[in-house]
């Protein structure tokens, strides 16, 4: 149990550092070179998600596999975190039970924790 609490703080380290490396770079586009709000998020969010790759690697799961083993899981689990994530927002819009800040909220957790799971067990697993 103790290596799952300290990978999943490591995980939600990176999870801040990614998140603050994204949203810089969203703002440095949009706000600083006027790029649409697509462009820049997609930009954020792709250099979010190589930075989320190289520490996660190195310092949330200590893996030394080559890179050419673990990049398509990496890049798996997170597109199948990422619509668990759209799939929880709709849900809860749909269903509308909730504020769309909370829906939004949950969508959120709801793509840690799968992205979690996924990288711990299928992607970086020993």
């Amino acid at each position: 149990m103790r290596a799952v609490s300290g990978s999943l703080l490591r995980f939600g380290l990176v999870g801040l550092a990614n998140t603050a490396l994204g949203f810089a770079i969203f703002a440095a586009l949009h706000y600083g070179m006027c790029a649409t709000p697509a462009v820049a998020n997609s930009a954020g969010f792709g250099f979010g998600l190589v930075l989320s790759y190289v520490l996660n690697r190195r310092f949330t799961f200590r893996s030394n596999r080559p890179h050419g083993e673990l990049t398509g899981p990496f890049l798996l689990a997170a597109i199948c975190s990422y619509a668990v994530n759209i799939a929880v927002l709709e849900a809860c819009i749909r269903i509308g039970l909730v504020p769309i800040f909370l829906a939004q909220l949950l969508a959120m957790a709801s793509y840690t924790i799968v992205f979690f799971l996924l990288t711990r067990y299928l992607v970086f697993n020993r």
